[in-house]
């Protein structure tokens, strides 16, 4: 339970550094984003990855603390969490808030939001996304389709890294 409440934490801390008034990316030095996760630094206790993207590109990308307390593996940019259904809920509230907020309607089409998705995408709405009713099948269906035959870790190292 403590893994997923660093994990968690780390998510709303770097939330947290998005929303902040004020606050442009830019100005924003690797020293500071790498003092808040510092704590997280030591090797025997879990801690999170983080990464932050200006304009498409990475600007910030570190892993702190340990992925597997058995093993002591450590935490870099590219380790797979593998959150699973955990993240669901902070997603649905970040769209719902975008609602909130007018840049975003339940009934935008999904192309709407992703030009580049398929056609097929413009007759899914937000609203059917956060209901699961929008007929998607599960990424990780066709992420296994892809990466046949190499182990989820690999597989997601390279999906990380763009290969």
């Amino acid at each position: 339970m403590k893994r997923i409440g660093i994990a968690i934490g780390g998510f709303t801390v770097g939330m947290a550094m998005l929303s902040w008034p004020g606050a442009a990316l830019a100005q924003v030095p690797a020293s500071a984003i790498d003092s808040l996760f510092s704590k997280f630094v030591t090797v025997h206790d879990p801690g999170c990855a983080v990464l932050v993207i200006k304009e498409g590109r990475p600007i910030f990308r570190k892993g702190y603390g340990v992925a597997d307390l058995r093993t002591l593996q450590k935490i870099g940019p590219e380790t797979n969490f593998r959150l699973a259904s955990v993240s669901k809920q902070f997603t649905a509230m970040a769209v719902m808030l975008l609602v909130h907020d007018g840049k975003l309607r339940y009934e935008d089409h999904f192309t709407d939001v992703f030009p580049d998705f398929p056609a097929y995408g413009n007759t899914i709405t937000v609203r059917q996304l956060l209901n699961h009713t929008s007929g998607l099948i599960d990424y990780e269906d066709i992420m296994a389709k892809q990466y046949a035959g190499i182990p989820t870790t690999k597989s997601a190292d390279r999906r990380c890294r763009g290969a």
